[in-house]
This record gives C-alpha cells, structure tokens and sequence, in this order.
C-alpha cells in the first residue's frame, strides 16, 4: 500500500469513521489507522436524537443502523423519590426521534460506509506510538503492526480521533484549555427480556445514590446505565471485583422505590462494561500538520450522552473547513484554520460543556430540586422541556429559562 496520504486519521470508531467518510466526499486521500480489530464494543450508550439521525441520514448509514434492529422511541420517564414525569419528547416526528444502537454495532455500520468509499484505506491492528515531524510540523505517524513490524506514513495532516485517553492528543502536546475531574464511576450492561410497560421509551432514575438510565436497543435488548460517586467506596470495590453480581445489587439498593429492580431481576444480563473517573475536558483542536476529533478534543461526563453527536457534527466541520484549501495550502495556514475549526465547535457544542462542568445551581439544592420535580410533573408544559434535556434534545439555555420560570411560579398547594 501506499504510504501517503492527505489525512492521517488515527482512531476509527464513530469520531473516526465519520471523519474519513466527510473527508473523502470532499476529495481527500485518507489512511484511517485504529489499533483495534473490529467489530468490538467500547463504554457507551449511544443515545441518538433527531440531529443525530439526521447526520447519519446524510451520510447515508441510517437505514442499516435502523435495520439492526433498535427501535426508535419518542416517549421517556423520569422517576426520582416517588415524582414520575412521564410523555412525548418535545418537538416533531422526526425532531424527537430516538435511537440507542450498541457501539459494536454503530462503529462497525460507520467504519465499512468509510472503507467503501473511493480514496479512504484502512490498517486495523495497526498501533501509532510516534508522531514524524520535520521543522516542528508533524508530517505522519511511525507504528507497529501486531506482528511487531513497524511502519511509518506521511500526510499533509495526521487527526487523533483516538477517544479522551488520546495518545496523539499527548504526542502533539495540545494545550489543555479546561479541564475538571467528575469523581463518579458509569457502568453499562446490555440485557435480554427487560419488560417496558408501554411502548419503546427511555427511562431515566434518581436517588441519592446515583442516577441510572434505560434505553432499548439494538436485537431486543436494553441499554442499563448506572451512575455513582467515587465517594461510594464500598461499590467502587465491588464493582472493581464482581461488576456482574454488583450491577443488580447496587440497582436493588439504590433504586428499590422504583420498578427498576424487579424488571432487571427478571432480565438476563449479557455484559458489564465501565470505569471509574472521568474528566470534562476541552483541548486545542489543531496544530502544525495536526488536529483533534470527538472526544479527543472535547470530552465531558458521560452521564450526558452526546459524545457521537459532537463527533459527528465535528468530523462535518473539519473536512468542510479543511475543503477551503488544497492539501499543499494547508501548512501556509495552520493558524487560520485551527481558528475557525475551533470558534465554529465553541460555537455549537460550548454550551453543553460548559452545562457539564457547572450544574444548575437551581438543581444543587435537593429540597429545591424536589420542589421543581413537583412542579414539572404538575406543569404539561414542563414535561416536554424537562424530558427533551436529560434526552439531549433541549439545548441548556433553554432548559435554564425554564427553571427560571418554574421557580419564580406560585407555590403548589400542599
């Protein structure tokens, strides 16, 4: 094969894939490179909404993701010490729209859209371990087949689409402009014959314990998240031991008020993934002869789920700025470049981060946050915005007047 490229990109699961894919349909001759054979799972709910879809649309691989088998849904609950707050996502048909699709199944539908189009190669089991500079610009990547045979390749442009752990992102040396620890550990697991009571909807739970949230999914199964903090030594621990026999007993603990318990006791479990410590964190987004891509420029609490929708919306915006110059302009002009990627992602995705690093202070108070709990589930109007933020499908400021709204409200009748 070859060993030159216009793009290098490094990672090729959803930030990645997407990536080579917008790319080539702007031209460009690129080497996608990943470590992993594939399929293979990762940690995360791929909860998608109307935005989403529609990107998946566009690109032409929502029809197979549908046909794996993940029902759309429009309808949620919320339950939290005894307050349910139940209805239809907020907007249209298509604008409410969900769909939770398992990453083994999500990655692989986006990477074989990406193989098959004209100008994009792909080495799997292909590790990078350096970055190739010349006069302080990177120009390609040296790495190391699984064999142990090591290979270099040069590009006008190597991307780290390699996830929040990226090695690139390290290699570049992109400056850190935010970055905060969240102290809680996530867990997933995928079960068989977990009984909603009406039709596909997501479900999302509180207590003081944590949170958890149910998603239907791809082949009949669901998506069970579980969230706690690190303070929670004793489960950290047992997850850390036995995370399939501590999944449902830290459900049963921590969720007993609800139906949650008795539904996954009567489930089959399948798997358990998860980690324990996360970090919101904002990087640099591009340098000489380098850029960053999904949630190895942008990553946040995984509780809020859009980390495929940043991706793809990135990977549009990358090869579309990229698209403005031929590949031998690009070094004339890494800095005008990297200013606009970097404003237009501020831009769009900003705000959600920065509703990730600092909660509502509305909501910090828990007498408080019941109060507003009560009036949602009392207000139909409510719901709806309630229901479509923690879907991902309000944006935070409006989420913000709403709560203004319902605390400045007259007081309910005890």
């Amino acid at each position: 094969m070859k060993s030159e490229y216009d793009v290098i990109v490094v990672g090729a699961r959803a930030a990645g894939a997407a990536l080579a894919y917008e790319l080539a349909q702007e031209g460009f001759e690129v080497l996608l490179l990943d470590e992993n054979l594939f399929p293979s799972d990762t940690l995360c709910v791929n909860h998608l909404h109307g935005d989403s879809l529609a990107m998946l649309h566009e690109m032409g691989v929502l029809d197979r993701l549908l046909a794996a088998g993940g029902p759309r849904y429009r309808r949620a609950k919320f339950y939290s010490d005894g307050t349910v707050i139940g209805g239809l996502l907020p907007g249209g048909e298509e604008a409410s729209s969900c769909l939770c699709v398992r990453r083994q199944i999500f990655d692989n539908v986006l990477l074989d859209h990406a193989k098959k189009q004209s100008g994009v190669r792909m080495l799997e089991g292909f590790k990078v371990v350096g970055l190739l500079r010349e006069n302080g610009v990177v120009t390609g990547v040296i790495g190391q087949h699984r064999d142990g045979r090591a290979v270099s390749f040069s590009a006008h442009l190597v991307v780290g689409a390699d996830g929040r752990m990226s090695t690139v992102r390290l290699m570049a040396e992109s400056a850190r402009i935010y970055s905060e620890t969240v102290p809680i550990a996530c867990y997933v697991a995928y079960v068989t014959e977990y009984e909603q009571d009406d039709a596909p909807l997501a479900e999302f739970f509180e207590s003081r314990e944590g949170s958890a949230a149910v998603f239907p999914t791809s082949g009949g199964r669901h998506a069970v998240r579980i969230v706690f903090p690190l303070s929670s030594e004793v489960w950290c621990s047992r997850f850390s031991a036995h995370p399939e026999t501590a999944f449902p007993a830290f459900v049963a603990e921590a969720f007993g008020g609800t139906l949650l318990p008795k539904r996954l006791k009567a489930a089959k479990i399948e798997s358990v993934r998860g980690a324990q410590g996360f970090e919101n964190g904002w990087y640099q987004g591009m340098g000489a002869g380098w850029a960053l891509a999904g949630d190895a420029l942008t990553c946040r609490d995984p509780r809020y789920g859009q980390g495929v929708h940043d991706a793809l919306y990135g990977a549009k915006l990358l090869a579309a700025v990229l698209s403005d110059y031929h590949p031998r302009h690009w070094g004339r002009n890494w800095e005008l470049i990297g200013s606009v990627y970097q404003s237009a992602l501020e831009k769009r995705l900003l705000s959600r981060f920065r509703q990730a690093c600092t909660r509502t202070e509305a909501l910090s108070d828990p007498a408080q946050k019941a109060d507003i709990l009560r009036r949602i589930a009392a207000d139909p109007s409510a719901a709806p915005i309630f229901l479509g933020f923690m879907s991902g499908i309000i944006e935070p400021e409006e989420w913000e007047r709403e709560i203004g709204r319902l605390t400045t409200a007259q007081p309910l009748p005890q």
